[in-house]
């Protein structure tokens, strides 16, 4: 994982406002990972850690979760001459917000009031628990809370935006009755998602599949 400083994204981001054929919109500034941090330095991460995941089942203890230095980012990108939108279009991680119990919920209230372009893209990916928990993968109950926040910060910014879900379908982990769960919460939240990703095992001479 690399980190760029907040000086560098707003230099290339002032250099692209200078070119002729910018017109204003910056489609995707992304999710600077910035505002995860080691409480202690990598070299002891191992010798205090065990961990297969440092987010799954919770965010571990020894990560520093702020974001921040992210909404600077998003603030500052605001007021660089010559933009007028900066969108975020996918990449969100809803839990890693609520983890950050200090700008939590400000970072997805700036989110959702100045970086959505109508649009936001995020990835649950299901809603059985037990796909979920082989899929190392939040609870539904962070998806289904961060849904609420964001058609609350949308209605007090006076605006009409639609979240788009990635769902999954065919892993291996899923069973008959976990695909219709997600059906039924699917139909039940009035959702007709366009686009679906698809498990595909990789091909193996010994065995027939049969799409």
């Amino acid at each position: 994982m690399a980190s760029r400083s907040l000086h560098s994204i707003l230099d290339e981001i002032r250099a692209l406002a200078s070119d002729e054929e910018f017109r204003g919109t910056l489609t995707d500034l992304g999710v600077d990972r910035q505002h995860v941090a080691d409480r202690v330095r990598p070299s002891e991460i191992h010798r205090l850690c065990r961990r297969s995941s440092c987010l799954f089942p919770s965010p571990c203890r020894h990560l520093h979760v702020d974001h921040g230095p992210l909404i600077e980012l998003y603030r500052q990108a605001r007021r660089v001459p010559g933009v007028r939108h900066v969108f975020v279009a996918s990449g969100i991680r809803h839990d890693l917000a609520h983890a950050d119990r200090r700008n939590g919920e400000a970072y997805l209230r700036e989110l959702v009031t100045h970086h959505v372009s109508g649009h936001l893209k995020v990835a649950p990916e299901h809603v059985s628990e037990s796909v979920l928990r082989v899929m190392r993968k939040p609870p539904l109950q962070e998806f289904d809370r961060f849904r609420a926040e964001f058609e609350r910060f949308s209605r007090e910014a006076g605006k009409e935006q639609y979240l788009v879900p990635y769902f999954i379908s065919s892993h291996p982990g899923c069973t008959l009755k976990d695909a219709a769960e997600l059906h039924d919460y699917l139909r039940k939240h009035n959702w007709k998602p366009q686009q679906v990703q698809d498990f595909m095992p990789p091909h193996d001479p010994g065995h027939r599949y049969v799409l």
